[in-house]
């Protein structure tokens, strides 16, 4: 008789500890300092809700959720969570769209740098959703050997933060081989806030 009732009460305290687990898990936010990003970047991410989110799955078998978490339009401030459910937190970053305007960045004294860029509309699946999509493609060739990088976007999928385009939307697939190594993220789903 004890023994059931000691399991009856691990039962019930197990249980009131998974209830209470979204309550812990919102405890536990380690804020990032803010990043600076250029002035430009605001008309990126001003029409961007809270709750808006993305969630894409690499080559490796990660998956990451990331998910507008404010905006502030007059500090002209994006936050962005990223939930780490194997540490029962969650990352919050901040980024400060007031900066200065980047300056062109040159190449190291000799070398020699070919890109070649192409763009177009495809349709692809991912998620086990089809997107009418938007492409950009990059292949770069230097000494350091030569870098292809294809991005997907549509208009279908939210834009989070800074992974998208404002002209064509989020994120949907990106493919990159450099190195002789291939990496690629694919969108396993994604939703609009409020």
């Amino acid at each position: 008789m004890c023994t059931r009732s000691l399991f009856a009460c691990l039962a019930v305290i197990a249980l009131l500890s998974f209830a209470g687990a979204p309550q812990a898990l919102a405890q536990n936010v380690m804020e990032n300092p803010p990043i600076t990003m250029p002035a430009s970047s605001w008309d990126t991410v001003k029409d961007q809700k809270p709750g808006d989110f993305v969630v894409h799955k690499d080559s490796f078998g990660n998956e990451t959720r990331q998910e507008v978490h404010a905006i502030d339009e007059t500090a002209k401030t994006i936050t962005i969570d990223m939930p780490i459910a194997a540490a029962n937190m969650i990352t919050r970053m901040t980024y400060d769209c007031t900066g200065p305007e980047p300056e062109e960045q040159e190449h190291p004294e000799g070398e020699e740098v070919k890109v070649e860029t192409s763009e177009g509309d495809e349709t692809i699946t991912a998620g086990g959703t089809e997107y009418k999509c938007h492409y950009y493609q990059t292949k770069s060739t230097s000494s350091a050997g030569e870098t292809n990088v294809k991005i997907w976007y549509s208009k279908d999928v939210p834009m989070v933060g800074f992974t998208g385009s404002k002209d064509h939307g989020g994120m949907v697939k990106t493919e990159t081989q450099a190195g002789g190594q291939n990496f690629s993220s694919e969108l396993v789903k994604c939703g609009r806030g409020g």
